[in-house]
């Protein structure tokens, strides 16, 4: 006991020795010996972290002025892996993560940020430049917590603010909030405050939220939501809320452990195809699409309705799979309720037979689509509805569709594709 005592009190000098001249004579106070006890448990708590990925899923909105509503933007949903101490992002179904400059991977006109997995709070815990503040005991969640204010100046910053073209180093300061028994984090707050004048923002927020969850036969302490607000010089706001959900070990690049193992069969070798240009390819949708529920990034699984032939050859059975990816969705109630849905395609499979699936809708689907369904609405109209929707991801293609919660399982588009 009295080894464990020691060891403890040392690493609580050791960390008041990072804020200030330590001096070995003299007597520890309460406040440090607690800032010393948290480090402690930080500590603990990231080095016990095992590689893991989770879901993230990502709303954005923003408002011209804090005297008006969000205007909601978009929803992403993309796969966030923590490896060896990095924030390592993929797309949902992707057979890889790589490190990714977020902001380019999601694009559109929200905020973004990293760090927000783990990288953040124990930069903030274990990091030398936050200067702590003595602490209160306050409730959050129905429990009692230790808050305890801190600073990080810009002087000894590494918290990088990106607004394109722009970027700087900022300052912010806080609180973190800890549980009273556990000095589990529960809560991380962070202002940014001291900006840089070549970034045109005037504060930032964020709030972190921990909790321990399963991974794997032990529990460790993740995030599971976030809450971020940046207001620009010109009174403009952003927001972000972030959840994470479906945490998993991860193993390798492409290899998730589940709590049961499954025996695994000998996989017959796959034969890359490639599809020649012009071939129409009907496809229709294998499962009903929530529109309400789906976000960018997401997979959706449609099928090969009839076999595609060019000269008498078979070249896409009926049934083949085809992979598209979510590109963007936006939905309007005028001039008609409709939504504007951006598809990237993917890949198709069928059998040993796979490749890449270039393709597009054919533009009379689109036409027609925008006919019927915005019957009698003036073109210059039309025209303003689509600029409105701003630019498409390259390689995506769009469609129109009824406002409904749901696209219906059966729903029928005709692509065409193109030459690789």
């Amino acid at each position: 006991m009295w080894g464990r005592l020691a060891r403890l009190i040392l690493a609580a000098a050791w960390c008041a020795a990072a804020q200030q001249t330590y001096d070995p004579l003299k007597p520890l106070t309460p406040e440090e010996i607690l800032i010393g006890r948290i480090r402690v448990v930080a500590a603990q708590t990231f080095v016990r972290l095992p590689n893991f990925t989770c879901v993230e899923t990502i709303e954005r909105s923003r408002r011209l002025s804090p005297a008006r509503k969000y205007e909601f933007l978009d929803t992403i949903r993309l796969e966030v892996a923590y490896v060896d101490g990095k924030e390592l992002y993929a797309w949902p179904g992707e057979n890889r993560f790589e490190e990714r400059d977020l902001p380019k991977m999601v694009g559109g006109q929200g905020a973004i940020g990293t760090g927000d997995f783990a990288l953040h709070a124990k930069s903030v815990l274990l990091g030398p430049s936050a200067k702590f503040e003595p602490h209160v005991i306050e409730t959050l969640g129905g429990r009692p917590v230790y808050r305890i204010g801190y600073r990080v100046p810009m002087a000894s910053s590494g918290y990088i603010m990106r607004m394109p073209p722009e970027e700087g180093v900022v300052g912010y300061s806080g609180s973190v909030w800890h549980d009273k028994e556990t000095l589990d984090l529960v809560m991380l707050e962070t202002i940014i405050d001291e900006i840089p004048p070549n970034l045109p923002l005037k504060r930032g927020e964020k709030r972190i939220r921990y909790k321990r969850l399963p991974i794997g036969h032990d529990d460790f302490l993740l995030p599971v939501s976030m809450e971020m607000t940046l207001t620009q010089i010109n009174g403009a706001e952003s927001r972000n809320v972030m959840t994470f959900s479906g945490c998993r070990q991860y193993t390798g690049e492409s290899t998730l452990i589940f709590e049961e193992p499954v025996e695994t069969k000998a996989v017959e070798s796959k034969v890359e195809v490639t599809l020649p240009g012009g071939l129409p390819v009907p496809l229709r949708l294998s499962k009903t699409l929530d529109l309400e529920k789906a976000a960018r990034g997401d997979l959706i699984e449609v099928e090969v309705n009839r076999s595609v032939k060019r000269r008498e050859v078979v070249l896409l059975e009926k049934g083949t799979k085809v992979s598209l990816r979510v590109s963007k969705l936006a939905c309007s109630s005028s001039p008609i309720s409709h939504c504007w849905l951006a598809l990237l395609p993917e890949r198709f499979e069928s059998g040993n037979k796979t490749g890449r699936f270039k393709a597009e809708v054919d533009r009379n689907v689109l036409e027609n689509s925008m006919s019927m369904l915005l019957k009698g609405v003036p073109r210059q109209q039309l025209a303003q509805e689509r600029l409105k929707l701003g630019d498409v991801e390259p390689g995506a293609s769009l469609i129109v569709v009824r406002a409904d919660k749901r696209l219906s399982s059966g729903y029928e588009m005709l692509w065409r594709t193109l030459d690789d």
